[in-house]
């Protein structure tokens, strides 16, 4: 057992400096410039990155890049994925997590997708060992959802907007 301790001590904090944007690269919708207090770079816009991406961009005074290696605004042309194990599943905590904060991307999600109504667990041969239903067994207040890992990924980074380069 490790002893409950950063593996690296924690860097120092240093504030961001504010610094004034030209208007075409402003969020606020007055023309005037708005004042940035911290600029952040995100590196990939896998799930994680354009969710991030897209909270942070809502934050007053908050400058975000996302950088992605293929920044297209839509995936499928080079990440496509075949019909088999092009699922993906969204636990209900995964979801319940994201309507904490976008309920409309979580909506978005659920839209695109199928209901997921009960986890099941199955040997190789396709026995299955068990099969429950989350709201029904108590395991959560809703049910999962699955959808095409590709939709998925194109809705994310389009409802990131711009950002993203």
């Amino acid at each position: 057992v490790l002893p409950n301790r950063p593996l690296l001590p924690a860097p120092p904090h240093r504030p961001c400096r504010p610094v004034k944007l030209p208007s075409a690269m402003c969020k606020g919708s007055s023309g005037l410039p708005e004042v940035v207090h911290c600029r952040i770079a995100i590196a990939g816009a896998g799930f994680s990155g354009a969710i991030l991406a897209r909270q942070l961009c809502k934050e007053p005074g908050v400058e975000v890049v996302c950088y992605e290696k293929s920044a297209e605004t839509s995936v499928r042309t080079h990440w496509t994925q075949p019909v088999t194990g092009a699922g993906l599943n969204l636990n209900p905590n995964a979801l319940a997590c994201l309507e904490h904060f976008d309920p409309e991307l979580a909506g978005k999600l659920r839209d695109i997708g199928l209901p997921r109504m009960t986890v099941r667990a199955s040997t190789i041969e396709g026995r299955t060992l068990y099969e429950q239903d989350f709201v029904r067994e108590g395991l959560a207040d809703t049910h999962g959802c699955r959808v095409r890992w590709d939709d998925a990924n194109t809705l994310i980074r389009r409802e990131a907007g711009d950002c993203i380069r």
